[in-house]
């Protein structure tokens, strides 16, 4: 336990700890806007049998919250099933991406393929195209 020993004349003002702490919560409060672009605090949220994903801003808290945007992965009947690829230049896999408002870089994260026979990685050369009409906000 610690014991302060206060001069005589002098008083405790408890309004400066006020003061600091509503300081401290209007800072926090004001930086949210500028935080909210960084995607360290994004949550995922799976529907469908994980087939739709949304992309939640401000790791799910109510009133800090807001949906970036939602994918559904439309190739696919279930996440497990194999698909047969064929040579040369054809689509494997195709999502339907809704209510973005703006760029999400990186949305997909690190594409691995894997061979289902031996269940190693495999590198091959891929891509990623858009398809469709874009629209600039």
């Amino acid at each position: 336990m610690f014991l302060f020993k206060m001069e005589k004349n002098k008083r405790y003002k408890p309004s400066s700890a006020i003061f600091i702490i509503v300081v401290v919560c209007l800072v926090v409060l004001f930086s949210t806007s500028f935080t909210s672009a960084a995607d360290w605090d994004n949550v995922l949220k799976y529907e469908n049998d994980d087939m739709k994903v949304t992309i939640i801003n401000a790791l799910n808290i109510p009133l800090l919250r807001s949906d970036i945007g939602t994918m559904e992965l439309k190739s696919h009947t279930s996440v497990n099933q194999i698909k047969e690829v064929a040579f040369g230049d054809s689509v494997v896999m195709y999502y339907d991406f809704d209510n973005f408002k703006e760029i999400y870089y990186n949305g997909l994260g690190e594409v691995i393929l894997t061979d289902v026979t031996t269940g190693e990685e495999v590198y091959r050369d891929y891509e990623f195209v858009y398809w469709g009409t874009e629209t600039n906000s």
